[in-house]
């Protein structure tokens, strides 16, 4: 099975927490796409090294994309962020065209801006659902499964992150621990949706290389 080295880390350009240094502690020698699973590392890292073309083909990073969209797509019932995600799954089909594919993009772009004359308590989870199925619609299979997954989790978090700013503001105890209870739920929303990701990622790669 192959494994992901250090030199592909670092070409990849991670963020600035994981220094040269702190790669060649996680990965060593390398580490195979299941044992990168058993990491000491943020959920949404794992994703991050996995969600890459040198481990999963291009065609299975496309569709993993539109499915950590559809986890959020019910924050906002515009039609123009599911027919985003269809088209896209159209696309991967062949039933579609590159320019179909583009006009879909650009609905789902144009509801991320509707989004925002939303009320105001809906307003974030809402966007964060419409960019991931934007995000879905586009053509770069990798940073199509990247940047779904991060929408698809801070769409969780935003769902609630309206009503956790409201309670700091009224500034009484009663207040900051519903704040902090907010918080909580938020965490819990996201660390939900991270763990729905994992265990899809984790059964292309079981596909894909035989089970661990």
């Amino acid at each position: 099975m192959k494994k992901i080295t250090v030199k592909q880390i670092i070409a990849w350009a991670p963020c600035e927490e994981y220094t040269e240094s702190r790669v060649q502690e996680l990965f060593g020698r390398g580490k195979t796409p299941f044992e990168i699973l058993g990491l000491n590392i943020p959920l949404q890292d794992k994703l991050w090294v996995l969600l890459h073309k040198e481990i999963i083909p291009e065609s299975l990073l496309h569709l993993l994309a539109c499915d950590f969209a559809e986890m959020v797509v019910h924050l906002n019932p515009d039609s123009r962020v599911q027919a985003a995600i269809t088209a896209k799954r159209n696309w991967i089909d062949g039933e579609v065209t590159d320019k179909k594919l583009d006009a879909a993009r650009d609905s789902a772009s144009d509801a991320v801006w509707d989004a925002r004359d939303a009320v105001w308590d809906a307003r974030d989870a809402a966007w964060a659902a419409v960019s991931a199925a934007a995000w879905a619609a586009r053509n770069a299979a990798a940073s199509d499964a990247v940047c779904a997954a991060r929408d698809a989790a801070s769409a969780a978090e935003a769902a609630v992150s309206a009503a956790a700013w409201a309670a700091w503001a009224a500034m009484d105890a009663a207040a900051r621990v519903a704040a902090c209870a907010a918080r909580d739920v938020a965490s819990a929303a996201i660390i939900k949706i991270e763990k729905k990701q994992i265990k899809l990622v984790k059964k292309v790669l079981e596909k894909l290389y035989g089970k661990n």
